[in-house]
């Protein structure tokens, strides 16, 4: 499996740090959005190529046939065409989609965050939940608290959503197998 890594700040560094401690072939990261320079700069460490966008050619060509596309933190919506087989996976704090989830968080006077393994759809922060961590941020009262509690969480959610597509995947292989061999011996029998 080739993945494509879109990430941002520091928690996208986070996740590259956990892909590449556990070997995932990582062959292109996308660094959009703010605060990417430290991102960047472990890409290129590792002599990863570095795309400013998604919609870059490379990424498309990583991502046909055996690619995954993992976001943590990435600035841009993923068009569905871009995904293949291994489709993309999201990690994003809930309970608030989109923008600024912990802002919206601290506000509301919450105290728990989800933190979420998402398969990437159509719908922003909507795909099938593939991982979720409940973290207690009682007493947190900033956004660089609340990341700071949670940076640990996003490497560990990342490394198991990762484990849980693969073998949706190879479950979901198997079964369309069968379908298609119980079809092919109803056909056989019906032709006799």
């Amino acid at each position: 499996m080739n993945i494509v890594f879109m990430g941002g700040r520091q928690v996208g560094f986070i996740g590259l740090l956990a892909l590449l401690s556990v070997e995932y072939g990582v062959e292109v990261v996308v660094c959009n959005g703010r605060d990417t320079g430290a991102l960047r700069e472990l890409a290129n460490r590792f002599g990863i190529p570095v795309a400013e966008t998604i919609k870059d050619p490379l990424v498309a060509e990583v991502l046909k046939g055996e690619g995954l596309l993992v976001s943590v933190h990435g600035s841009e919506i993923v068009p569905a065409s871009l995904l293949g087989y291994w489709g993309g996976i999201n990690i994003h704090p809930f309970p608030y989609k989109g923008a600024d989830p912990i802002g919206k968080l601290l506000v509301s006077g919450g105290t728990t965050v989800v933190l979420t393994a998402h398969r990437i759809t159509d719908e922003v922060d909507g795909g099938d939940v593939l991982v979720e961590r409940e973290i207690d941020i009682t007493g947190l009262e900033t956004r660089v608290e609340v990341y700071n509690k949670l940076y640990p969480y996003y490497a560990m959610v990342l490394l198991e959503a990762i484990e849980v597509n693969e073998s949706f995947l190879a479950e979901t292989e198997m079964s369309n197998q069968c379908w298609e061999n119980e079809i092919e011996e109803i056909e056989s029998k019906r032709l006799e």
